[in-house]
């Protein structure tokens, strides 16, 4: 939220303004890491419809191309090209410098909605909601699907590519978003080894 509109070079953003595609996901990440560190179970509890539609939303609302993948596109002309924490216009771009041209399935995004959905798993099997199962094999498909779409290689070895463009073709400049997704173990030489974290789509 800002004070006054803002006008970057391409885009006019007004004072509120919900150009994001992480936020939600995020959020139930945040409720899920509160309960697991001591939340007060009825705070929890009264917060799980809110998640469950979160939920909803990523798997009915946050794939726009039908490729299995969480994107963004920036639809109406004056908002942001890339609505992720890296949001300037030419932030996705590939090794060559091309920049990606929408919809864009970030790498970060979809290890983020892979912790949601075993998140979307847990919180329903401790407060004894349904749902669980459609979380737990959401997680595992995506991991599939993503093992299969984002890997690409360099000289240095095999990486996850910073994002998928809007041809499902990888975008493979090396960057800090992929370092929430862990190389598959049938890579021989993952790289960079930072690329693994406790957060990320596992092994």
């Amino acid at each position: 939220m800002r004070r006054a509109s803002s006008e970057p070079a391409h885009s006019f953003l007004p004072p509120v303004y919900y150009g994001t595609v992480d936020a939600t996901l995020l959020w139930v990440c945040l409720l899920a890491d509160a309960w697991r560190w001591g939340m007060d179970a009825d705070q929890v509890r009264a917060l799980i419809p809110s998640a469950d539609r979160a939920l909803a939303w990523m798997a009915d609302n946050g794939d726009g191309d039908g490729d299995g993948f969480l994107d963004h596109r920036e639809e109406f002309g004056r908002g942001l090209t890339n609505q992720s924490w890296k949001d300037s216009d030419d932030s996705v771009r590939s090794a060559d410098g091309t920049v990606a041209v929408g919809p864009v399935a970030l790498a970060e995004i979809q290890g983020y909605a892979y912790e949601v959905a075993t998140a979307g798993a847990d919180l329903p099997d401790a407060f004894g909601r349904p749902g669980a199962e459609r979380w737990r094999r959401y997680a595992t498909e995506l991991a599939g699907r993503f093992r299969a779409a984002f890997w690409v290689s360099d000289e240095p070895g095999p990486f996850p590519a910073l994002a998928l463009d809007g041809n499902n073709c990888p975008v493979d400049a090396p960057a800090s978003n992929m370092g929430t997704c862990s190389p598959p173990a049938s890579c021989p030489v993952p790289r960079p080894s930072s690329l693994r974290t406790a957060w990320s789509i596992p092994p």
